[in-house]
């Protein structure tokens, strides 16, 4: 079981895992937009529908809240710079999602005791009509 995983399932902040190693800057959370497509971990592209809320690096998508992850960016026993993206939809306290940061890095220290934290931070938008 992987550090997102765990820490998702006690508070349900929806969290992706990807070796930094192979996403292409720059990244920016976005929303899909029609047309767009994903190849999944499995391997198979997946139609996107717009309005679903997305990660992108300058190769292409990396995310989707309602598929998840690409298959080319997953961290793997040979990774050794990990990127936790944790997505939540207005409403959710920032609180929940550092809760859901600081898990993760306990469950990833559990295994690797000397891995270093960069940087921890919960960005926010303004959504139209907030």
């Amino acid at each position: 079981m992987d550090a997102n995983f765990a820490a998702e399932l006690e508070t349900l902040v929806l969290t992706a895992g990807h070796d930094a190693a192979k996403l292409q800057p720059p990244l920016f959370v976005d929303v899909a937009r029609a047309g767009d497509t994903m190849v999944q971990m499995n391997g198979a592209t997946k139609s996107i529908p717009a309005g679903d809320m997305v990660m992108r690096d300058a190769g292409a998508m990396s995310c989707s809240i309602l598929y998840g992850q690409d298959n080319r960016s997953a961290i793997s026993a040979s990774s050794t710079h990990a990127l936790y993206v944790a997505y939540a939809p207005p409403g959710v306290p920032h609180e929940a999602v550092r809760r859901q940061l600081e898990g993760i890095l306990a469950y990833v220290r559990t295994c690797t005791p000397a891995c270093k934290l960069e940087q921890m931070r919960v960005i926010g938008v303004n959504v139209a009509g907030d």
